[in-house]
Protein backbone atom coordinates (compact mmCIF):
# COMPACT_ATOMS: atom_id res chain seq x y z
CA UNK A 1 0.00 0.00 0.00
CA UNK A 2 2.81 2.23 0.48
CA UNK A 3 4.31 1.05 -2.07
CA UNK A 4 1.70 1.61 -4.17
CA UNK A 5 0.96 5.40 -2.75
CA UNK A 6 4.71 6.32 -3.39
CA UNK A 7 3.93 5.21 -7.34
CA UNK A 8 1.05 7.41 -7.05
CA UNK A 9 3.22 10.22 -5.55
CA UNK A 10 5.46 10.26 -8.89
CA UNK A 11 2.94 9.34 -11.52
CA UNK A 12 1.27 12.96 -10.04
CA UNK A 13 4.83 14.38 -10.16
CA UNK A 14 5.38 13.06 -13.47
CA UNK A 15 2.07 14.55 -14.72
CA UNK A 16 2.97 17.75 -13.18
CA UNK A 17 6.19 17.85 -14.66
CA UNK A 18 5.22 16.76 -18.12
CA UNK A 19 2.30 19.65 -18.08
CA UNK A 20 4.84 22.08 -17.81
CA UNK A 21 7.01 20.53 -20.06
CA UNK A 22 7.83 22.43 -23.21
CA UNK A 23 6.23 20.69 -26.04
CA UNK A 24 9.60 19.96 -27.94
CA UNK A 25 9.72 19.57 -32.10
CA UNK A 26 6.03 20.21 -32.87
CA UNK A 27 5.74 21.24 -36.23
CA UNK A 28 4.46 25.07 -36.51
CA UNK A 29 3.78 26.63 -39.28
CA UNK A 30 6.33 29.54 -40.31
CA UNK A 31 4.48 32.70 -40.45
CA UNK A 32 7.66 34.87 -39.80
CA UNK A 33 6.54 37.13 -42.15
CA UNK A 34 3.47 38.07 -40.48
CA UNK A 35 4.78 38.97 -37.49
CA UNK A 36 7.11 41.56 -35.76
CA UNK A 37 11.14 41.85 -37.49
CA UNK A 38 12.33 40.47 -34.42
CA UNK A 39 10.24 36.98 -34.08
CA UNK A 40 11.90 34.73 -35.77
CA UNK A 41 10.87 31.36 -35.98
CA UNK A 42 12.37 28.07 -37.57
CA UNK A 43 11.19 24.29 -37.80
CA UNK A 44 13.67 23.30 -34.30
CA UNK A 45 12.27 25.64 -32.49
CA UNK A 46 9.55 24.96 -29.86
CA UNK A 47 6.60 26.96 -29.53
CA UNK A 48 6.88 27.29 -25.78
CA UNK A 49 10.38 28.59 -25.64
CA UNK A 50 11.55 31.74 -24.30
CA UNK A 51 11.23 33.48 -27.95
CA UNK A 52 7.63 32.24 -28.72
CA UNK A 53 6.11 31.57 -25.73
CA UNK A 54 2.87 33.18 -25.67
CA UNK A 55 1.37 33.09 -22.16
CA UNK A 56 -2.07 35.19 -23.49
CA UNK A 57 -3.35 37.49 -25.76
CA UNK A 58 -1.41 40.45 -24.48
CA UNK A 59 2.33 39.05 -24.65
CA UNK A 60 1.21 37.93 -28.30
CA UNK A 61 0.11 41.09 -29.26
CA UNK A 62 2.93 42.80 -27.91
CA UNK A 63 5.66 40.13 -29.02
CA UNK A 64 3.82 39.63 -32.54
CA UNK A 65 1.97 42.68 -33.58
CA UNK A 66 2.54 45.94 -31.70
CA UNK A 67 -0.08 47.75 -33.14
CA UNK A 68 -2.29 44.95 -33.46
CA UNK A 69 -5.46 44.61 -30.78
CA UNK A 70 -6.41 40.98 -30.57
CA UNK A 71 -9.07 42.38 -28.18
CA UNK A 72 -9.51 39.52 -25.68
CA UNK A 73 -7.61 37.81 -23.05
CA UNK A 74 -6.46 34.44 -21.62
CA UNK A 75 -7.85 32.85 -24.89
CA UNK A 76 -9.21 33.41 -28.84
CA UNK A 77 -12.82 33.27 -28.43
CA UNK A 78 -12.85 35.60 -31.31
CA UNK A 79 -11.02 38.72 -32.76
CA UNK A 80 -13.28 41.39 -32.18
CA UNK A 81 -11.17 43.75 -32.91
CA UNK A 82 -8.59 44.50 -35.64
CA UNK A 83 -5.73 46.99 -36.73
CA UNK A 84 -3.64 46.58 -39.43
CA UNK A 85 0.01 46.59 -38.15
CA UNK A 86 0.85 49.63 -41.18
CA UNK A 87 4.02 49.98 -38.78
CA UNK A 88 5.49 46.66 -40.68
CA UNK A 89 3.57 46.92 -43.95
CA UNK A 90 1.22 43.77 -42.97
CA UNK A 91 -1.95 44.63 -44.28
CA UNK A 92 -2.62 40.73 -44.15
CA UNK A 93 -5.77 40.03 -41.70
CA UNK A 94 -8.86 41.70 -42.99
CA UNK A 95 -11.68 39.85 -40.92
CA UNK A 96 -12.95 40.42 -37.53
CA UNK A 97 -16.35 39.29 -35.59
CA UNK A 98 -16.83 35.90 -33.66
CA UNK A 99 -16.43 34.09 -37.05
CA UNK A 100 -12.90 34.24 -37.30
CA UNK A 101 -10.87 32.21 -34.67
CA UNK A 102 -8.38 30.57 -33.84
CA UNK A 103 -9.55 27.21 -33.44
CA UNK A 104 -8.09 27.18 -29.94
CA UNK A 105 -7.98 23.50 -28.28
CA UNK A 106 -9.03 25.25 -25.14
CA UNK A 107 -9.98 29.09 -23.64
CA UNK A 108 -7.29 29.30 -20.66
CA UNK A 109 -4.25 30.11 -22.99
CA UNK A 110 -2.91 29.96 -25.88
CA UNK A 111 0.21 27.68 -24.88
CA UNK A 112 0.20 24.77 -27.44
CA UNK A 113 -2.23 25.94 -29.21
CA UNK A 114 -2.15 24.92 -32.91
CA UNK A 115 -3.47 27.52 -35.16
CA UNK A 116 -5.66 27.57 -38.32
CA UNK A 117 -4.13 30.77 -40.11
CA UNK A 118 -6.33 29.93 -43.34
CA UNK A 119 -8.51 32.85 -42.50
CA UNK A 120 -6.05 35.24 -42.99
CA UNK A 121 -6.31 34.92 -46.71
CA UNK A 122 -2.74 34.91 -47.50
CA UNK A 123 -2.30 34.43 -51.30
CA UNK A 124 -0.04 31.90 -52.46
CA UNK A 125 2.94 34.08 -53.51
CA UNK A 126 2.90 34.39 -57.66
CA UNK A 127 6.67 33.59 -58.33
CA UNK A 128 8.04 36.25 -60.58
CA UNK A 129 8.35 35.56 -63.69
CA UNK A 130 11.67 35.12 -65.73
CA UNK A 131 11.64 38.12 -67.69
CA UNK A 132 11.82 37.59 -71.39
CA UNK A 133 14.75 39.16 -73.14
CA UNK A 134 13.89 41.27 -75.68
CA UNK A 135 15.44 40.03 -78.66
CA UNK A 136 17.67 42.51 -80.25
CA UNK A 137 16.75 43.54 -83.95
CA UNK A 138 19.32 42.39 -86.31
CA UNK A 139 20.12 45.57 -88.37
CA UNK A 140 19.32 45.87 -91.75
CA UNK A 141 22.23 45.63 -93.63
CA UNK A 142 22.50 49.11 -95.88
CA UNK A 143 21.98 48.24 -98.94
CA UNK A 144 25.19 48.69 -101.29
CA UNK A 145 24.29 51.59 -103.83
CA UNK A 146 24.13 50.37 -107.55
CA UNK A 147 26.31 52.61 -109.87
CA UNK A 148 24.07 53.64 -112.18
CA UNK A 149 26.46 53.31 -115.85
CA UNK A 150 28.03 55.62 -117.91
CA UNK A 151 25.28 57.21 -120.34
CA UNK A 152 26.12 58.63 -123.78
CA UNK A 153 24.09 61.86 -124.99
CA UNK A 154 23.86 62.27 -128.53
CA UNK A 155 22.86 65.76 -129.91
CA UNK A 156 20.61 64.69 -132.82
CA UNK A 157 21.20 67.88 -135.18
CA UNK A 158 18.54 66.44 -138.05
CA UNK A 159 15.89 65.18 -135.39
CA UNK A 160 16.16 67.75 -132.46
CA UNK A 161 16.30 65.73 -129.79
CA UNK A 162 19.30 63.62 -127.68
CA UNK A 163 20.09 59.65 -127.91
CA UNK A 164 20.98 58.82 -124.65
CA UNK A 165 22.83 55.52 -124.66
CA UNK A 166 23.44 53.12 -122.13
CA UNK A 167 27.28 52.08 -122.52
CA UNK A 168 26.91 49.12 -120.45
CA UNK A 169 24.87 47.04 -123.07
CA UNK A 170 25.11 49.40 -125.73
CA UNK A 171 21.40 50.36 -126.34
CA UNK A 172 20.01 53.45 -126.94
CA UNK A 173 17.34 53.77 -123.68
CA UNK A 174 15.85 57.61 -124.36
CA UNK A 175 15.06 59.95 -126.85
CA UNK A 176 14.86 63.91 -125.26
CA UNK A 177 13.08 66.68 -127.34
CA UNK A 178 15.48 69.91 -127.61
CA UNK A 179 15.38 73.07 -129.48
CA UNK A 180 16.61 73.43 -133.23
CA UNK A 181 19.22 71.85 -134.83
CA UNK A 182 21.24 70.70 -131.82
CA UNK A 183 24.71 70.53 -132.35
CA UNK A 184 26.77 70.52 -128.71
CA UNK A 185 26.65 68.50 -125.66
CA UNK A 186 28.73 69.36 -122.54
CA UNK A 187 28.40 67.24 -119.31
CA UNK A 188 28.80 68.51 -115.72
CA UNK A 189 31.87 67.17 -113.35
CA UNK A 190 29.27 65.30 -111.16
CA UNK A 191 27.27 64.06 -114.44
CA UNK A 192 23.87 65.00 -112.73
CA UNK A 193 23.31 68.01 -115.95
CA UNK A 194 23.56 67.67 -119.75
CA UNK A 195 24.19 71.02 -121.73
CA UNK A 196 22.65 70.92 -125.34
CA UNK A 197 23.76 74.06 -127.71
CA UNK A 198 20.91 74.48 -129.32
CA UNK A 199 22.00 76.07 -133.25
CA UNK A 200 18.73 77.42 -134.16
CA UNK A 201 19.85 77.23 -137.75
CA UNK A 202 16.42 76.75 -139.11
CA UNK A 203 15.74 80.31 -137.55
CA UNK A 204 18.70 81.99 -138.51
CA UNK A 205 16.99 85.42 -137.40
CA UNK A 206 16.60 84.26 -133.33
CA UNK A 207 19.62 83.33 -131.33
CA UNK A 208 20.06 80.10 -130.22
CA UNK A 209 19.81 78.14 -126.55
CA UNK A 210 20.76 75.95 -124.37
CA UNK A 211 19.08 72.97 -123.01
CA UNK A 212 19.58 72.02 -119.13
CA UNK A 213 18.54 68.49 -118.81
CA UNK A 214 18.51 66.87 -115.89
CA UNK A 215 20.40 63.14 -116.37
CA UNK A 216 18.20 61.39 -113.54
CA UNK A 217 15.21 62.22 -115.04
CA UNK A 218 16.42 62.67 -118.77
CA UNK A 219 13.83 65.69 -118.97
CA UNK A 220 14.62 69.42 -119.86
CA UNK A 221 14.75 71.47 -116.84
CA UNK A 222 15.55 75.04 -118.58
CA UNK A 223 16.20 76.64 -121.71
CA UNK A 224 19.25 79.39 -121.73
CA UNK A 225 19.09 82.00 -124.44
CA UNK A 226 22.81 82.82 -125.35
CA UNK A 227 24.18 84.01 -128.60
CA UNK A 228 23.60 83.91 -132.25
CA UNK A 229 24.46 80.25 -133.93
CA UNK A 230 26.21 78.57 -131.32
CA UNK A 231 28.01 75.52 -131.81
CA UNK A 232 30.14 74.21 -128.42
CA UNK A 233 30.08 74.07 -124.68
CA UNK A 234 32.42 73.28 -121.97
CA UNK A 235 31.66 72.89 -118.39
CA UNK A 236 34.01 74.17 -115.73
CA UNK A 237 35.71 70.89 -113.35
CA UNK A 238 33.41 72.68 -110.35
CA UNK A 239 30.54 72.68 -112.59
CA UNK A 240 29.73 76.14 -111.59
CA UNK A 241 30.21 77.86 -115.14
CA UNK A 242 29.17 76.67 -118.86
CA UNK A 243 31.16 78.41 -121.46
CA UNK A 244 29.15 78.62 -124.90
CA UNK A 245 30.90 79.61 -128.64
CA UNK A 246 28.31 81.60 -130.54
CA UNK A 247 29.36 81.69 -133.83
CA UNK A 248 27.63 84.77 -135.37
CA UNK A 249 26.22 85.52 -138.61
CA UNK A 250 28.08 88.71 -140.14
CA UNK A 251 25.42 90.52 -138.58
CA UNK A 252 25.35 89.25 -134.77
CA UNK A 253 29.07 89.03 -133.51
CA UNK A 254 31.30 86.48 -132.35
CA UNK A 255 31.47 85.94 -128.58
CA UNK A 256 31.50 83.20 -125.62
CA UNK A 257 28.39 83.37 -123.10
CA UNK A 258 29.01 82.19 -119.49
CA UNK A 259 26.47 80.80 -117.73
CA UNK A 260 25.88 80.62 -114.25
CA UNK A 261 24.60 76.94 -113.58
CA UNK A 262 22.97 77.52 -110.24
CA UNK A 263 20.62 80.28 -112.02
CA UNK A 264 20.63 78.94 -115.65
CA UNK A 265 21.69 82.22 -116.86
CA UNK A 266 23.61 83.87 -118.79
CA UNK A 267 26.17 86.21 -116.40
CA UNK A 268 28.59 87.31 -118.85
CA UNK A 269 29.48 87.77 -122.53
CA UNK A 270 32.93 87.78 -124.15
CA UNK A 271 34.23 88.83 -127.56
CA UNK A 272 36.78 86.50 -129.14
CA UNK A 273 37.46 85.65 -132.63
CA UNK A 274 35.78 85.37 -136.02
CA UNK A 275 33.02 82.34 -136.08
CA UNK A 276 34.50 80.51 -132.73
CA UNK A 277 33.71 76.47 -132.14
CA UNK A 278 35.51 74.16 -130.31
CA UNK A 279 36.37 75.11 -126.72
CA UNK A 280 37.99 73.34 -123.54
CA UNK A 281 38.72 74.31 -120.26
CA UNK A 282 41.97 73.63 -117.86
CA UNK A 283 41.92 70.89 -115.33
CA UNK A 284 42.40 73.82 -112.73
CA UNK A 285 39.39 75.94 -114.50
CA UNK A 286 41.45 79.03 -114.48
CA UNK A 287 41.48 79.61 -118.42
CA UNK A 288 39.34 78.77 -121.17
CA UNK A 289 40.72 78.03 -124.90
CA UNK A 290 38.54 78.88 -127.79
CA UNK A 291 39.46 77.82 -131.13
CA UNK A 292 38.55 80.96 -133.58
CA UNK A 293 37.92 78.78 -137.09
CA UNK A 294 37.15 82.34 -139.43
CA UNK A 295 35.26 82.54 -142.30
CA UNK A 296 35.44 83.91 -145.78
CA UNK A 297 39.27 85.07 -144.45
CA UNK A 298 40.38 81.83 -142.68
CA UNK A 299 40.57 82.48 -138.51
CA UNK A 300 44.21 81.59 -137.23
CA UNK A 301 43.77 82.18 -134.06
CA UNK A 302 43.03 80.63 -130.57
CA UNK A 303 41.56 83.33 -127.68
CA UNK A 304 42.49 82.59 -123.95
CA UNK A 305 39.82 84.03 -121.37
CA UNK A 306 40.24 84.31 -117.36
CA UNK A 307 38.03 82.74 -115.85
CA UNK A 308 38.07 84.78 -112.89
CA UNK A 309 37.67 87.80 -114.97
CA UNK A 310 35.97 86.26 -118.09
CA UNK A 311 38.33 88.36 -120.24
CA UNK A 312 40.41 87.42 -123.14
CA UNK A 313 43.76 87.49 -121.87
CA UNK A 314 46.01 86.33 -124.68
CA UNK A 315 45.29 85.39 -128.56
CA UNK A 316 47.51 82.71 -129.52
CA UNK A 317 48.09 82.47 -133.74
CA UNK A 318 48.03 78.70 -134.89
CA UNK A 319 46.89 78.38 -138.43
CA UNK A 320 44.33 78.12 -140.63
CA UNK A 321 40.95 77.16 -139.52
CA UNK A 322 41.18 75.93 -136.29
CA UNK A 323 38.16 73.93 -135.43
CA UNK A 324 38.20 71.13 -132.23
CA UNK A 325 40.11 71.72 -129.00
CA UNK A 326 41.23 69.58 -126.71
CA UNK A 327 43.48 69.32 -123.25
CA UNK A 328 45.33 67.25 -121.28
CA UNK A 329 44.71 65.84 -117.82
CA UNK A 330 47.69 67.61 -116.48
CA UNK A 331 46.78 70.85 -118.22
CA UNK A 332 50.18 71.12 -120.06
CA UNK A 333 48.82 70.65 -123.57
CA UNK A 334 45.99 71.71 -126.33
CA UNK A 335 45.36 69.59 -129.03
CA UNK A 336 43.69 71.40 -132.16
CA UNK A 337 42.30 69.78 -135.47
CA UNK A 338 42.29 72.00 -138.61
CA UNK A 339 40.91 71.94 -142.12
CA UNK A 340 44.83 71.04 -143.65
CA UNK A 341 44.96 67.57 -142.13
CA UNK A 342 46.29 68.28 -139.45
CA UNK A 343 46.64 68.16 -135.25
CA UNK A 344 48.69 70.51 -133.75
CA UNK A 345 49.87 69.85 -130.10
CA UNK A 346 50.37 73.53 -128.46
CA UNK A 347 51.97 74.36 -125.02
CA UNK A 348 49.35 75.53 -122.63
CA UNK A 349 51.28 78.22 -120.52
CA UNK A 350 52.98 81.73 -122.50
CA UNK A 351 54.38 81.63 -124.71
CA UNK A 352 52.32 78.82 -125.96
CA UNK A 353 54.82 77.39 -128.23
CA UNK A 354 53.86 74.70 -131.09
CA UNK A 355 55.14 71.69 -130.05
CA UNK A 356 54.02 69.15 -133.09
CA UNK A 357 52.37 68.72 -136.12
CA UNK A 358 50.55 65.81 -136.58
CA UNK A 359 49.57 64.18 -139.86
CA UNK A 360 45.95 62.83 -139.56
CA UNK A 361 43.28 61.32 -141.66
CA UNK A 362 42.98 58.82 -144.86
CA UNK A 363 42.93 61.42 -147.63
CA UNK A 364 43.71 64.52 -148.86
CA UNK A 365 40.46 66.40 -147.04
CA UNK A 366 40.28 64.27 -143.99
CA UNK A 367 39.39 67.45 -142.08
CA UNK A 368 39.52 66.43 -138.73
CA UNK A 369 37.13 67.72 -136.54
CA UNK A 370 35.88 66.91 -132.82
CA UNK A 371 39.21 65.31 -130.60
CA UNK A 372 38.88 64.00 -127.07
CA UNK A 373 42.12 62.74 -124.75
CA UNK A 374 41.67 59.65 -122.82
CA UNK A 375 41.71 60.05 -118.93
CA UNK A 376 45.16 58.91 -118.20
CA UNK A 377 46.68 61.58 -121.01
CA UNK A 378 47.98 59.06 -123.19
CA UNK A 379 46.25 58.87 -126.30
CA UNK A 380 44.18 61.43 -128.23
CA UNK A 381 41.25 60.49 -130.85
CA UNK A 382 40.31 62.38 -133.89
CA UNK A 383 37.30 62.21 -135.88
CA UNK A 384 38.12 62.43 -139.35
CA UNK A 385 35.05 64.05 -141.08
CA UNK A 386 35.44 64.00 -144.39
CA UNK A 387 37.33 60.13 -144.81
CA UNK A 388 35.51 57.34 -146.73
CA UNK A 389 34.71 55.61 -145.00
CA UNK A 390 35.27 57.58 -141.88
CA UNK A 391 38.20 57.13 -139.91
CA UNK A 392 39.67 57.81 -136.13
CA UNK A 393 43.16 58.61 -136.00
CA UNK A 394 44.68 57.95 -132.35
CA UNK A 395 47.66 59.79 -131.74
CA UNK A 396 50.26 59.15 -128.91
CA UNK A 397 51.17 61.98 -126.72
CA UNK A 398 54.36 60.72 -125.92
CA UNK A 399 55.58 60.75 -129.51
CA UNK A 400 53.04 63.07 -131.04
CA UNK A 401 52.39 60.50 -133.20
CA UNK A 402 49.59 58.34 -135.23
CA UNK A 403 49.81 55.04 -133.86
CA UNK A 404 46.66 53.47 -135.26
CA UNK A 405 43.24 54.33 -137.65
CA UNK A 406 40.30 53.03 -137.14
CA UNK A 407 37.42 52.69 -139.67
CA UNK A 408 33.58 53.91 -138.63
CA UNK A 409 30.49 55.12 -140.49
CA UNK A 410 30.27 58.04 -142.52
CA UNK A 411 31.10 61.59 -141.47
CA UNK A 412 32.73 61.06 -138.12
CA UNK A 413 32.60 64.58 -136.06
CA UNK A 414 32.43 64.42 -132.63
CA UNK A 415 33.97 62.08 -130.02
CA UNK A 416 34.38 61.77 -126.16
CA UNK A 417 36.05 58.92 -124.32
CA UNK A 418 34.31 57.46 -120.91
CA UNK A 419 35.44 58.63 -117.98
CA UNK A 420 37.06 54.96 -117.05
CA UNK A 421 38.91 55.23 -120.28
CA UNK A 422 37.72 51.80 -121.66
CA UNK A 423 35.91 53.24 -124.61
CA UNK A 424 35.38 56.03 -127.48
CA UNK A 425 32.26 56.99 -128.80
CA UNK A 426 32.08 58.46 -132.41
CA UNK A 427 29.10 60.14 -133.87
CA UNK A 428 28.58 59.44 -137.93
CA UNK A 429 26.68 62.11 -139.42
CA UNK A 430 27.14 61.34 -142.44
CA UNK A 431 24.86 59.12 -144.42
CA UNK A 432 21.16 59.86 -143.74
CA UNK A 433 19.69 57.82 -146.42
CA UNK A 434 22.28 54.45 -144.95
CA UNK A 435 21.23 55.30 -141.44
CA UNK A 436 22.80 57.65 -138.78
CA UNK A 437 25.30 55.85 -136.19
CA UNK A 438 27.37 56.37 -133.26
CA UNK A 439 30.72 53.75 -133.42
CA UNK A 440 31.80 52.09 -130.10
CA UNK A 441 35.32 51.70 -130.01
CA UNK A 442 37.14 49.42 -127.01
CA UNK A 443 40.34 51.64 -126.54
CA UNK A 444 42.45 48.26 -125.28
CA UNK A 445 42.08 47.28 -128.79
CA UNK A 446 40.91 49.80 -131.04
CA UNK A 447 37.94 48.01 -132.59
CA UNK A 448 34.65 48.83 -132.92
CA UNK A 449 32.70 46.50 -131.35
CA UNK A 450 29.28 48.18 -131.28
CA UNK A 451 27.40 50.17 -133.69
CA UNK A 452 24.37 52.24 -132.84
CA UNK A 453 21.54 53.72 -134.12
CA UNK A 454 20.17 56.97 -133.05
CA UNK A 455 18.13 60.37 -134.49
CA UNK A 456 19.36 61.75 -137.56
CA UNK A 457 22.93 63.45 -138.24
CA UNK A 458 24.58 63.30 -134.93
CA UNK A 459 26.66 65.78 -133.61
CA UNK A 460 27.53 66.60 -130.28
CA UNK A 461 28.18 64.14 -127.49
CA UNK A 462 29.01 64.13 -123.77
CA UNK A 463 29.69 60.61 -121.32
CA UNK A 464 28.59 61.05 -117.67
CA UNK A 465 30.51 59.25 -115.49
CA UNK A 466 28.80 56.42 -113.35
CA UNK A 467 26.46 57.64 -110.46
CA UNK A 468 24.94 55.63 -107.56
CA UNK A 469 20.90 55.93 -106.77
CA UNK A 470 21.13 57.92 -103.54
CA UNK A 471 22.62 60.71 -105.41
CA UNK A 472 19.72 60.00 -108.35
CA UNK A 473 17.60 60.24 -105.80
CA UNK A 474 19.25 63.42 -104.62
CA UNK A 475 19.42 65.12 -107.35
CA UNK A 476 15.89 63.84 -109.21
CA UNK A 477 13.80 66.59 -108.00
CA UNK A 478 16.50 69.21 -108.70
Amino acid sequence: MRLKGKLLVILFIFILVSAVMPVVGQNIPDITSLFHPSFSQSSDQILNSSNTNFADTNEMNIFAYPNLNLGSTNCFPSLSSITAPVTYGFPLITQSGSTTTFNQQNTNAIDNETFDLNFLNIPTPTPTPTPTPTPTPTPTPTPTPTPRPNMAYVANLGSNNVSVIDTSTNVQVASIPVGDTPIGVAVSPGGDRVYVVNNNFDYPSINGNVSVINTFTNTVIATVPVGSSPHSAAVTPDGTRVYVTNQGDGINPSNVSVIDTATNTVIATIPVGVNPIGVAVTPDGTRVFVANYGGNIPGNTVSVIDTATNTVIDTITVGDYPWGIAITPDGSRLYVSYDDNTVRAISTSPPYTILATITVGNSPQSYPSGLAVTPDGARVYVANFNDNPGTVSVISTATNTVIDTITVGMGPIFIAVTPDGARAYVTNSGNPQAGTTVSAIQISDDTVIATIQVGNSPSGIGITAELTNKLQRLNAHR
